[in-house]
């Protein structure tokens, strides 16, 4: 039988300074890889990393 998921077992949701994207972004702009990028800092998606590009 499956567990149920409470409210309080949901992670929180992660913040991101401003410099900390644009320093993704310019690894980004450097030529790396969105993957290697993601994996490299922990952020949760190449989604997440192009947002912040277009910001």
């Amino acid at each position: 039988m499956p567990r149920k998921i409470t409210p309080s077992a949901t992670p929180e949701r992660r913040t991101y300074t401003d410099e900390f994207k644009r320093d993704a972004v310019a690894m980004l702009l450097d030529g790396h890889s969105a993957a290697s990028i993601v994996q490299r800092l922990g952020i949760s998606g190449t989604n997440l990393l192009y947002r912040w590009k277009k910001q």
